[in-house]
């Protein structure tokens, strides 16, 4: 319940794009072939960046802190820092790790686009506009803030490079790294 209105609070909707160095990653840790045990890596080339939250600080670092509420929902997305065009990252698992239980269990969440939008690449103006229309499945993993505080969660992901030939994605590895989140009112 609202305090100045007294009626129920609409639960919001935080959205976090979190984008990965993958040259760091590949460079530094190495290919891992073992879903079961992803490797760990650091926190520090991996940045977020967040739409839904109130009080947003540290924008764009490895360190977000925003302001939710209980029963706001959240969803998280992973990418590359190339847009997954060249390399790929595709998650796999967010779990709690430490620190209070501020979230409920994260789920992912798959929504299929049959007539999502991307550049032509035989427009007329070889801008890319207008676009073509194809299927596309989006993947996410949601859950809800069931309390304030901080938690640390663990992100799992899968990382796999561009083919020599260019025209597919070959796996390179498994990760996982710590992330910290803080809730504040």
């Amino acid at each position: 319940m609202s305090a100045d209105t007294g009626k129920p609070m609409k639960a919001g909707h935080v959205n976090v794009l979190v984008v990965v160095d993958t040259a760091y990653v590949k460079s530094t840790y190495g290919p891992n072939e073992n879903a079961a045990e992803p490797r760990h890596i650091s926190s520090q080339r991996q940045f977020m960046v967040c739409t839904g939250a109130g009080a947003i600080r540290a924008q764009g670092s490895s360190e977000l802190r925003l302001s939710a509420n209980v029963g706001d929902r959240i969803a998280v997305r992973v990418t590359s820092i190339c847009g997954n065009a060249d390399d790929a990252v595709i998650a796999y698992s967010i779990s709690q790790r430490s620190g209070a239980k501020v979230f409920g269990r994260f789920k992912q969440a798959v929504v299929t686009r049959a007539a999502a939008v991307r550049p032509d690449p035989d427009s007329p103006y070889r801008n890319g506009l207008p676009p073509i229309e194809s299927r596309v499945d989006c993947s996410s993993f949601e859950s809800t803030v069931i309390a304030q505080g901080a938690a640390e969660l663990q992100l799992a992901f899968g990382l796999y490079v561009i083919s020599v030939n260019g025209q597919s994605q070959n796996l390179f590895g498994y990760y996982a790294w710590n992330q910290s989140f803080r809730f504040d009112n």
